[in-house]
């Protein structure tokens, strides 16, 4: 647990000090504009204003539900990615 801590501390202050590569920016985005993106889809497809309370809690979880599955989508991806690379 320490070392993933250490290892997120040190890429952070990596991004503050040197940027994030404008050549993969321009290629694929920045990982919290993701983030942003697919929220912002979430929100459009689950919330309406006009909604029921149990209505509204049921979109919130559905949004929660989905962000979730990405989230871990991406991190079996990014598994198998490492692992194909040690290869």
């Amino acid at each position: 647990m320490n070392l993933h801590f250490a290892a997120a501390a040190l890429a952070l202050l990596a991004e503050r000090l040197f940027g994030y590569p404008k050549a993969i920016h321009l290629q694929i985005g920045h990982p919290v504009e993701w983030i942003g993106i697919l929220l912002s889809k979430l929100e459009v497809a689950l919330y309406d204003s006009d909604a029921e309370p149990l209505q509204a809690r049921l979109g919130g979880l559905a949004a929660l539900t989905l962000a979730g599955i990405a989230g871990a989508l991406f991190r079996s991806f990014r598994r198998r990615i490492s692992r194909a690379a040690k290869t």
